[in-house]
């Protein structure tokens, strides 16, 4: 490997951000070579920033953020927690309205005057957006109604614009909403929990109707890549956790079980699944409840295939409600 000289740009401040990144590499125990994969860089690109000679670039701050869950605020200053992204108040690197090549450090300067305000995601959509490539061009909102319906607009994600599932997307706003139904599940009054879950569910239901529906192997795929989007990040987010504590390192072994687990209770719901099903004509009014061919439970109940997470909320549902009118 050709080892580039230091570049003029470096400072205490920029090694100290590189050195950030060599933590969290060594910290979930990747090599340097699938770390830079997932980064979209090569090998010797992550290793000179690793060791201090070429300051890191924003849009790769920006990859480490998505891939692996960490705070862009820790990862340019050292504060705060390495997972808390709640912290972070930087728009997406389109929307920086700086050179493509912009460090790290020149946009979190550029953007402190936002404070506590959260611009993360802002992208090119707004009508406030700066327009590439003009370095003074910074995005400005003169009230807070004018920066949350930016941020309203851009929770949208990239979908509209290019015609591909935004997946990353689609996994932040499952844990925003995640949040937002702990806090109403909080505040319904005892005994009615679960009458509030049910209107929460006919009323989501009544929604997606609205529109055209997608195949079930599109939803399936689509259920999927969530699904293993936020594993990705949960995982990410459990190793440093662990590895800041100094707890004992993650075994294979011990991985395997957290695996066999999750199994085993998928497992369970097949097989209530499966002896709900065994009535005459059961396995037929659950193929139309959950709007599938009843093929496709039949691949389900054999074990040939998993349902996504979308269909096993379903058949959990279905199992509930069989329950119920015993």
């Amino acid at each position: 490997m050709v080892v580039p000289k230091t570049t003029g740009k470096m400072n205490d401040w920029e090694r100290a951000i590189c050195r950030r990144v060599k933590t969290i590499r060594e910290s979930i125990k990747w090599s340097q070579s699938s770390f830079a994969e997932q980064l979209g860089i090569t090998r010797d690109q992550l290793a000179s920033i690793e060791c201090g000679r070429t300051p890191l670039r924003y849009e790769i701050a920006w990859n480490i953020r998505q891939a692996f869950g960490i705070s862009l605020r820790w990862l340019e200053e050292g504060w705060g927690h390495e997972d808390d992204v709640e912290s972070d108040n930087l728009p997406i690197p389109s929307a920086t309205g700086l050179p493509e090549r912009a460090l790290l450090s020149v946009v979190a300067q550029t953007f402190s005057q936002y404070g506590d305000e959260n611009l993360v995601a802002i992208g090119p959509e707004d009508a406030a957006a700066p327009v590439k490539g003009k370095s003074d061009a910074v995005p400005k909102f003169t009230n807070q109604v004018e920066l949350l319906n930016a941020v309203m607009k851009a929770l949208e994600g990239d979908e509209s614009s290019t015609g591909h599932d935004d997946i990353a997307n689609r996994e932040l706003l499952e844990s925003q909403l995640k949040i937002l139904v702990g806090g109403w599940i909080a505040r319904i009054p005892k005994g009615h929990a679960y009458e509030f879950t049910e209107e929460l569910n006919r009323t989501a239901e009544h929604f997606i109707r609205s529109f055209p529906e997608d195949p079930p192997d599109v939803i399936d795929r689509r259920s999927e890549k969530i699904t293993w989007e936020r594993i990705k990040k949960a995982n990410a987010k459990k190793i440093l956790v662990a590895a800041q504590l100094q707890k004992k390192d993650l075994t294979d072994s011990s991985l395997k079980s957290k695996t066999i687990g999750v199994k085993s209770e998928m497992q369970k719901l097949i097989e209530q699944v499966r002896r709900k099903a065994s009535k005459p004509g059961a396995k037929s009014a659950l193929a139309r409840a959950l709007g599938v061919v009843p093929a496709r439970i039949s691949e389900w109940l054999s074990g040939k295939k998993e349902p996504g997470g979308d269909y096993t909320l379903k058949l959990l549902h279905w199992v509930r409600s069989q329950e119920r009118h015993k």
